[in-house]
């Protein structure tokens, strides 16, 4: 029996996650989650080059986040380029960016000792 065949189909977790805006435009985070042998943590560095006012918003972002699923393991580190405009009530965005990522994983199926690996690199698009 997979070790994921023990898991609820609903989970709550508590989630840690820090943010600190610093000067310079600079924004550093951080976000931990663990459940038993399960983890997840995330860090990522956003600076934004060009401040709102009358003009949209430019920042750059570089993030790193790395998962532990016991037979399944990932990681991936994403760059993006992100544009946004504050209208009062509404923030919207869009970015680009390039994420590299690769994993592994052993069990479920798979003869012992024996690893499956995949490691890709893809473009993003995507607004909010």
């Amino acid at each position: 029996m997979s070790s994921f065949a023990k898991l609820p189909s609903d989970l709550p977790l508590p989630r840690l996650s820090i943010q600190k805006g610093l000067p310079g435009g600079l924004n550093l985070g951080f976000s931990y989650v663990k459940y038993q042998v399960y983890s997840l943590m995330g860090i990522g560095v956003q600076w934004a080059f060009v401040t709102g006012g009358m003009k949209p918003s430019l920042a750059a972002r570089l993030s790193y986040n790395k998962a532990d699923f016991s037979v399944l393991k990932t990681s991936t580190i994403s760059t993006d380029v992100v544009i946004s405009k504050n209208f009062r009530f509404i923030d919207p965005y869009l970015g680009v960016g390039l994420q590299y990522g690769s994993g592994t994983f052993s069990g479920g199926g798979l003869p012992p000792g024996v690893e499956a690996s995949h490691t890709f690199v893809t473009g993003r698009v995507f607004v909010g």
